[in-house]
């Protein structure tokens, strides 16, 4: 006797990945140049004054010595390179939106390609 062998139910694909919506797309190069020029300004801005504060305040601990000016000199050390490590990746937000927005786009293409390879096995299997 042959054994029918039973069809299975495909499940339809995921929707689409929808691409993060950048603001730069939306400016002409004039804008995309003079806010790139601001952001740049600010980065260094607050870089700056975080080494300002770092320096001021080792400055500080090594004249005056007493507890409470070493305590704020060693909170001023640990966040000093927090916030210029932060700066920096905010600096970055924008080039990883755009490398999420191209692996959204491959994760659509090969869903696309799925779905296709599920139509041609559904069309060589017996039925």
């Amino acid at each position: 006797m042959m054994e029918e062998t039973e069809m299975t139910e495909v499940s339809p694909p995921p929707a689409p990945l929808k691409d993060l919506e950048q603001e730069e797309d939306i400016e002409d190069e004039e804008t995309k140049k003079k806010r790139e020029r601001e952001r740049s300004f600010w980065m260094k801005l607050w870089q700056g004054l975080a080494a300002g504060s770092l320096a001021v305040n080792i400055v500080a601990m090594v004249i005056v010595g007493s507890g409470v000016t070493i305590a704020m000199g060693v909170i001023a050390c640990i966040v000093a390179p927090v916030v210029f490590k932060r700066q920096m990746d905010l600096q970055d937000t924008d080039t990883l939106r755009r490398v999420q927005n191209l692996l959204r786009q491959e994760v659509n293409k090969i869903q696309a390609e799925n779905t296709q390879l599920h139509g041609s096995i559904n069309e060589l299997e017996p039925k």
